[in-house]
């Protein structure tokens, strides 16, 4: 707003007027308070740590995302599969073969920020 218009406004109707003024204003040109971004955030929650385990064992998976914009997608890849977007966010996985798996969630949100968390399951051959 030109310093003449403010001016104009204040002389003219006082200070209430004015600020009515600029609200209105902003409004209509879409000058209003940035949104504040939250960053996006995934975490498996299931299992809260590594883990270490036998052939064959099962091990439950959950996950959790806040902050970016929802709602979000869940990927997950066990280590030695195939990725699996899975719907809802949970999801119980047998590990049938010895080794280290390093499994990844992926969170997307709306607007495309991506958040990653990693555990890492080792599996042990049975006796």
């Amino acid at each position: 707003m030109s310093n003449e218009l403010k001016k104009l406004v204040l002389v003219r109707y006082g200070q209430a007027s004015f600020i009515f003024v600029v609200c209105i204003l902003m409004v209509l040109v879409g000058c209003t308070e940035p949104k504040k971004t939250i960053e996006l955030k995934a975490e498996i929650t299931l299992p809260s740590r590594d883990q270490e385990i036998w052939e064959g064992d099962v091990v439950y998976f959950k996950s959790a995302a806040a902050g970016g914009a929802p709602p979000y997608s869940y990927c997950w890849d066990f280590g030695k599969t195939i990725p699996q977007c899975l719907q809802p966010k949970t999801d119980r996985i047998s590990f049938d073969y010895e080794g280290a798996y390093r499994v990844v969630l992926t969170v997307k949100d709306t607007a495309g920020n991506k958040a990653s968390d990693t555990v890492r399951i080792i599996v042990n051959p049975k006796s």
